[in-house]
C-alpha cells in the first residue's frame, strides 16, 4: 500500500464523530425520560413531546453506519467488511448479551422463581430470556445493523439505483403506519427491515459525497451559524 493511499484510508470524517456524539446524547435522554413519571401521569404529554424530538438518534447511528459502509466497500472486498464488523462488534456483542442472559438466569435460580428440574420449563425460560435480551434491551440495535449490512451486501448491485431506496424506503413506510395499525409489533426494537433505508441513504450519501458536499456548500450560513441569509 502506498503513502496516498495510507492517507486516503486513515480521512476521518469529523461530521461522523458529531453525528455518534448526538447520537449516543439523545439515546441516553430517552432512557432518561421514565423518570418523569415519578411525577404523575400529568406529565407524560411532555415527555411524548420530548421524546419525539430526539428520537433521530437510531436514524443517525444508522445512517453514519451507512457512509462509513459506503467507504468501506470501496477498500476492501464486501464480504472481508462484513467479516470485520462481525469480528469487531459481533463478538463483543455476544459475550456481553450472554453476560446479560446468564445474570438474568441466575438471578432467577437465586430467588427461586425457576429450577433446572424439569427441564422443559427450564428450556422454556432460557429461550424467553434469550428473546427478551434479543429485542426488549439495548442489545437488540447490533444484530439489526448487521442484518441490515447483510441486505445491502447481498443486493450492493442497486445500491446505486434509486428505485431500490424507493423500496427500502416503502418498506420503512410499512412499519410507520403499523404504528398505528398494528398489524405486527410496533416496537422499534423488532422493527428488523424498519432500518436499512436509512442505512442505504448513508451509503447512497457517501458515493455521491461530493455533489451533496456541494449542495450544502450553497446554504446560506448567518454570522452566527445558523441557516438564514448569507454574512
Amino acid at each position: 500500500m502506498n503513502e496516498s493511499s495510507v492517507r486516503i484510508t486513515a480521512v476521518r470524517h469529523h461530521f461522523v464523530d458529531n453525528v455518534r456524539f448526538w447520537s449516543m446524547f439523545a439515546v441516553i435522554a430517552i432512557h432518561c425520560m421514565g423518570i418523569f413519571a415519578v411525577f404523575g401521569d400529568e406529565k407524560k404529554p411532555f415527555i411524548d413531546f420530548a421524546v419525539t424530538w430526539i428520537k433521530f438518534a437510531t436514524i443517525g447511528f444508522f445512517l453514519v453506519s451507512g457512509f462509513l459502509l459506503g467507504k468501506g466497500i470501496e477498500t476492501s472486498t464486501p464480504l472481508a467488511y462484513l467479516y470485520r464488523r462481525c469480528r469487531k462488534v459481533f463478538l463483543p456483542w455476544l459475550v456481553w448479551y450472554s453476560v446479560m442472559a446468564g445474570v438474568l438466569i441466575a438471578t432467577d435460580l437465586v430467588h427461586h422463581r425457576i429450577h433446572l428440574l424439569p427441564a422443559i420449563p427450564f428450556l422454556h425460560l432460557l429461550k424467553a430470556r434469550l428473546i427478551y435480551c434479543l429485542f426488549d434491551t439495548a442489545f437488540w440495535f447490533v444484530p439489526n445493523l448487521l442484518l441490515s449490512f447483510g441486505i445491502l451486501l447481498l443486493f450492493r448491485r442497486y445500491i446505486d439505483r434509486l428505485w431500490f431506496g424507493g423500496v427500502l424506503l416503502a418498506i420503512n413506510f410499512f412499519y410507520v403506519v403499523n404504528l398505528y395499525t398494528r398489524w405486527v409489533s410496533a416496537s422499534h426494537t423488532e422493527a428488523m427491515l424498519g432500518f436499512v433505508f436509512y442505512l442505504w441513504l448513508g451509503i447512497y450519501l457517501y458515493r455521491h459525497r461530493v455533489k451533496f458536499e456541494q449542495w450544502a456548500a450553497t446554504i446560506p450560513i448567518r454570522a452566527d451559524g445558523s441557516p438564514g441569509s448569507s454574512i
